[in-house]
């Protein structure tokens, strides 16, 4: 039996494929914007990081200033604080983004895989000259 371009196993393979690469480049793109997102709040729980230490040794130097400064340093304590505190959220928000990064590099490869079946359908069913496009995208 011959192949043929417009043979139903063809066009379901060809129709396989694309949906495959269309998965893949998907997937490529949300994992480019989560990377961006974790670089970003990686920054940011480093910043606040950095400012609740500094607003944490004001608070300790001011401390030991008799009366004026033990208000001051209160005042400095409860910024301080209030630093960790959004600290602490971005670092939540690192480890939740680390993991979608992971279930997404999970689906990716899974995608992967689906689309090297569908060349296989393709280069079987159906004939060289519409085949296409044969190569995976890249991320």
């Amino acid at each position: 039996m011959a192949l043929e371009c417009n043979s139903e196993e063809c066009l379901a393979a060809r129709a396989h494929l694309a949906s495959a690469r269309n998965e893949i480049i998907s997937l490529c793109a949300h994992l480019a914007s989560l990377r961006a997102k974790l670089a970003s709040a990686t920054a940011m729980a480093a910043i606040y990081g950095a400012m609740a230490a500094a607003m944490l040794a004001i608070a300790a130097v001011l401390a030991a200033i008799p009366v004026a400064g033990w208000l001051f340093s209160a005042g400095a304590l409860v910024i301080g604080l209030a630093f960790l505190a959004v600290q602490a959220v971005y670092l939540a928000t690192v480890v939740s983004l680390t993991g979608q990064i992971n279930r997404t590099e999970s689906e990716l490869k899974a995608a992967r895989d689906s689309f090297n079946e569908a060349v296989s359908e393709v280069t079987k069913n159906c004939p060289s000259e519409c085949w296409g496009d044969l190569v995976m995208p890249a991320c």
